[in-house]
C-alpha cells in the first residue's frame, strides 16, 4: 500500500513538470543580505539589484552645456548674430537641454539649435534627426518667448509645447501656423496643428484655414485646433529665461543689427508711430487735447522681428502699423468696423526710425541748488531717450536717473531746432523749444498750447547743453 501511494505521488510530480509548472522546494534559511555557500558553513554576499546611474547635478549640467558653447552658440556665417539661448528640461528626464535660437529678417525666419546633456556627463548630444543639418530646417517656429503653454500626455509620458510659426514672403502674403514641440525619443520634433494663409488683394484680406495636413478647415476649427488636439491632457506653463549669446555667458545685452544699431523696442515703436501720426495730421494734436473722441495708441503684437502698433483714430478706424524691428521699415493696414470686412493694406509706407527722438548730449536746468557746504549745482541734469526725458544727477562718474517724463510729441524744425511736448507723472504738460538765437538752449513752457507760451514760460526749468 505504501509503495502504491509513493508511485502515485511520483506520477503526479512528473505530470506537473510536463505541464510547465514547478514544484516548490524548501530552501535553506539564511540571513538577509547573505547567501550560504553550498557544502560549507561560510557565507557570501547576496547579489544586489543594480542602481540607476547617478545623473550630474544641475550645476554640473550647466557647466557641461557652457563647455560645449561652440556647438550651439552659432553666431557667424550666413546668419546675423542676434542669437539667444535658454536652459530647460523639455522632457522632464532630469537632463538639461539648451535651446539656442534667432528670429531674423522681414520674412520672420527662426533658426534654432537643440542640445541635451549626456547621462554620464561626458558631453552633449544633438537633438536633431541625423539627416537634419546643424542649422536645422529652413524655419523653426518662433520659440523665443518668456513662457510656452504645455500639455502632458501621461499615457505616452510626453510633453508638448505650443507656439506659432509666422512666415511672410512679401507685402501681400503671410502665413501663421500653430505648432507643438515635443522632445520625443531624444529628438526635437514639431507637429503642425493648423494654419491660416493670409493674402491681401484688391478685394481686401483673404484668409484660408488649413489643418496640419494642409486640408481646408473652418475658422472655428482653426481656433479650436489646440484644444481638440490636447483634450483631456493636463495643461501647465513652461517659463523660459533667454540670454543673448555673447562671449561672456553671464552678459545679457539687447540684440543689435549688423550695423550695431539696437533693434527697436516696444516703447520706441510706440513713440515713433505717435510722432508719425502727429506729423501726418497737424490737426490731430488739437483733437487729442480736446478729449472729445476716443483716440489712443497701443502695442498689440511684439516679436523679435516685428512690432505692430494700433492707432484708434477719432473717426473710429483701426489703423495698424507693422514695423520691422531691425530696419524700421513700416507698412500700414486699415480696418473700419461695420464698413470694411477686415484689415486692408494701404499704400502708406515709411521708416519708423525717421520719427524717433534724437537729442544728443547732457543738458542742465537753469535752476540751481545750494548745499550746506556752500557749493551749488544745477537742480537736474537732463538727457533724452527715444520716448522719455530723464532727470537725474551724476554720481561716481555715472548718470543716475531721479525721475522720467513721457515724450508725447516732438518736431525737428527746418532751422535744425526741436520742439518737444512732454507730460510729467503728476499730469503737468509742458513744452521744450529750441531757443531762436541759441540752439544750445531749450526754453521751458508749462503748456502744450503755443498761444499760451508767453504766460507759461519758466526760465528756471529751461535747459542749456553742458556736454
Amino acid at each position: 500500500m505504501r509503495k502504491t501511494i509513493g508511485i502515485i505521488l511520483l506520477l503526479c510530480m512528473l505530470m506537473l513538470t510536463a505541464c510547465g509548472q514547478t514544484v516548490p522546494v524548501a530552501e535553506p534559511q539564511q540571513e538577509s543580505g547573505t547567501v550560504q555557500a553550498p557544502g560549507s558553513g561560510s557565507e557570501i554576499p547576496a547579489a544586489e539589484t543594480p542602481l540607476a546611474p547617478q545623473l550630474p547635478s544641475v550645476e554640473e549640467q550647466r557647466s557641461i552645456l557652457e563647455a560645449n558653447r561652440s556647438l550651439w552658440a552659432f553666431d557667424e556665417g550666413d546668419y546675423a548674430p542676434d542669437w539667444y539661448y535658454t536652459f530647460t528640461d523639455l522632457d522632464h528626464n532630469g537632463l538639461l537641454e539648451v535651446i539656442s535660437a534667432s528670429t531674423q529678417g522681414s520674412g520672420i525666419f527662426t533658426y534654432a539649435h537643440y542640445y541635451e546633456v549626456l547621462p554620464d556627463g561626458s558631453g552633449v548630444k544633438n537633438l536633431y534627426h541625423a539627416n537634419v543639418e546643424i542649422e536645422g530646417p529652413d524655419d523653426w517656429p518662433e520659440i523665443i518667448r518668456d513662457s510656452l503653454p504645455c500639455w502632458h500626455d501621461s499615457a505616452a509620458d510626453r510633453y508638448y509645447y505650443v507656439c506659432a510659426n509666422d512666415v511672410r514672403d512679401g507685402a501681400a502674403h503671410s502665413m501663421s501656423q500653430l505648432v507643438a514641440l515635443c522632445l520625443k525619443d531624444g529628438v526635437a520634433e514639431w507637429e503642425y496643428l493648423a494654419s491660416v494663409d493670409i493674402q491681401w488683394t484688391e478685394a481686401g484680406e483673404q484668409r484660408t484655414y488649413l489643418d496640419g495636413a494642409g486640408n481646408p478647415i473652418s475658422e472655428q476649427n482653426f481656433d479650436s485646433a489646440v484644444a481638440r488636439r490636447f483634450a483631456g491632457m493636463e495643461q501647465t506653463e513652461l517659463k523660459l529665461k533667454w540670454t543673448a549669446v555673447t562671449p561672456s555667458a553671464a552678459a545679457e545685452v539687447p540684440a543689435e543689427t549688423e550695423a550695431g544699431t539696437e533693434t527697436l523696442s516696444d516703447e520706441q515703436a510706440l513713440a515713433a508711430i505717435r510722432q508719425y501720426c502727429f506729423v501726418s495730421n497737424p490737426d490731430l494734436e488739437g483733437i487729442v487735447n480736446a478729449g472729445e473722441y476716443s483716440v489712443y495708441w497701443d502695442v498689440v503684437s511684439s516679436t523679435s522681428s516685428e512690432i505692430v502698433v494700433l492707432f484708434r483714430s477719432y473717426t473710429g478706424a483701426e489703423i495698424r502699423y507693422y514695423i520691422d524691428t531691425v530696419s524700421g521699415e513700416t507698412y500700414v493696414t486699415e480696418f473700419v468696423p461695420g464698413t470694411t470686412p477686415g484689415e486692408q493694406r494701404t499704400e502708406e509706407s515709411f521708416n519708423a526710425r525717421d520719427y524717433l527722438l534724437s537729442i544728443p548730449g547732457t543738458w542742465q536746468t537753469a535752476s540751481v541748488v545750494s548745499e550746506e557746504d556752500g557749493t551749488a549745482h544745477p537742480e537736474y541734469l537732463v538727457r533724452f531717450s527715444d520716448s522719455e526725458i530723464l532727470y537725474g544727477h551724476m554720481k561716481d562718474g555715472a548718470f543716475v536717473v531721479d525721475r522720467t517724463d513721457t515724450v508725447s510729441r516732438f518736431e525737428k524744425t527746418a532751422a535744425g531746432g526741436f520742439t518737444i511736448r512732454a507730460e510729467a507723472a503728476n499730469g503737468v504738460r509742458y513744452t521744450f523749444r529750441t531757443g531762436e538765437s541759441d540752439h544750445d538752449v531749450l526754453e521751458y513752457f508749462e503748456t502744450w498750447n503755443e498761444a499760451d507760451f508767453p504766460e507759461s514760460y519758466r526760465g528756471g526749468a529751461s535747459l542749456s547743453r553742458c556736454s
